[in-house]
């Protein structure tokens, strides 16, 4: 569902799609949520779920720049931020804290940009899809330049330009490499 909701989303835009992920998440997905199941399939489960959440926030942000839709998508990416914690997924925190990042340097907070640049770059860290190292990466770097340090911008613009060049070991195995958002 997230790929064909996602999919629909890139075609006609998140405006489009929105309601029909957030009925989903609302009267599907949260039914399963609450139900019983083994620890591995829990953190599928609550790994999935952060996948939609986080694309129904960037539907939200897609949807226009009002401040609803900005609050809509903040909450958003903050409980996909949860929801990968709960799974303990490393990328999908990181792809959250990336929206969360993405979306101060646009509102002007560049201070909290940075700082949620650093945690996305953090829990990153150790992610072997090399393209998700450097969006993240990428994503530091502009809230940095944004910030007025070149410095900390240069270094992790060299950081994330010197993943991108690496082969990956699991290509098209990334949500942030996939998706882009």
């Amino acid at each position: 569902m997230v790929t064909a909701l996602g999919d629909a989303a890139a075609e006609l835009g998140g405006g489009h799609a929105r309601h029909l992920a957030v009925r989903y998440l609302t009267e599907d997905v949260a039914p399963w949520l609450n139900g019983r199941y083994t620890e591995a399939t829990g953190r599928e489960l609550f790994a999935a779920t952060s996948q939609l959440v986080h694309l129904a926030g960037w539907m939200a942000q897609d949807e226009g720049d009002t401040p609803e839709n900005r609050g809509r998508a903040q909450q958003y990416y903050a409980h996909a931020y949860r929801l990968a914690a709960e799974a303990g997924d490393p990328e999908l925190s990181a792809t959250a804290l990336r929206g969360m990042a993405v979306q101060a340097i646009d509102l002007g907070h560049r201070a909290e940009a940075v700082q949620l640049g650093e945690a996305c770059v953090r829990h990153g860290r150790h992610l072997e899809n090399p393209r998700a190292v450097a969006y993240y990466e990428a994503t530091l770097a502009n809230a940095a330049a944004q910030d007025g340090d070149r410095r900390a911008a240069t270094r992790h613009l060299a950081l994330s330009e010197s993943a991108i060049g690496r082969p990956s070991a699991h290509p098209g195995d990334s949500w942030a490499a996939h998706r882009g958002r």
